[in-house]
Formats: structure tokens, C-alpha cells, sequence
């Protein structure tokens, strides 16, 4: 790990990334799932991310030297609930002032 992030605690970077995760889980479902998946992209989003970190921490506690953490599960749907309804709430506010352009 680069020196600059041994500062950071482990766990901001899990929500951090879980965070970005959530972002780009979002967009994909609300762009480019069809009708159903724009109007659930949040929690789809949310629910994707969250798993993904589970699934994640599964697999470390198989890897030699790596182990699995409960609180890191935590911090991943953390970052994905806080920073992907944060985006959600940001898009809305996006949508409506295109609309008010218009």
C-alpha cells in the first residue's frame, strides 16, 4: 500500500471504494437497465454494492494471509449507502434543473 494511504484508516478506504462502487452501480441501472432498473437504481445499486462487499470478504477469509472482517463488510455498505444516495440525491437535483432550462 503506498505510504500516503497507511494514514487514511483502512476502513474510510473501504468506504470510499464501496462508495465509487455504488456510484457506478447506480448510473449502469439507471442509464442502461431499461425502465425497471431506472426506477430501482438506488437500491439496486445499494443492494449490488453491499453484496459485493460480502462476497469480498468471503473470498479473503480463503486467501493465505488475508482475513475477513465484519467491520469491513460495514464500512463497504456504508460508503455504498451514504456516497450512492448522496449521487442520487445529486442527479435528481441535476434532472430538474435541465427541466427548469427547458
Amino acid at each position: 500500500m503506498p505510504s500516503f494511504l497507511e494514514e487514511l484508516s483502512d476502513k474510510l478506504l473501504h468506504v470510499l471504494e464501496y462508495g465509487l462502487l455504488g456510484i457506478l452501480s447506480y448510473r449502469a441501472f439507471r442509464y442502461g437497465a431499461g425502465a425497471w432498473g431506472a426506477k430501482y437504481a438506488l437500491l439496486l445499486a445499494i443492494g449490488f454494492s453491499a453484496f459485493y462487499g460480502l462476497t469480498d470478504e468471503v473470498h479473503q477469509a480463503f486467501v493465505p494471509e488475508r482475513d475477513a472482517d465484519v467491520y469491513d463488510v460495514l464500512a463497504d455498505v456504508l460508503g455504498a449507502c451514504l456516497v450512492t444516495w448522496g449521487w442520487h440525491m445529486l442527479a435528481q437535483d441535476w434532472d430538474r434543473k435541465k427541466l427548469e432550462l427547458f
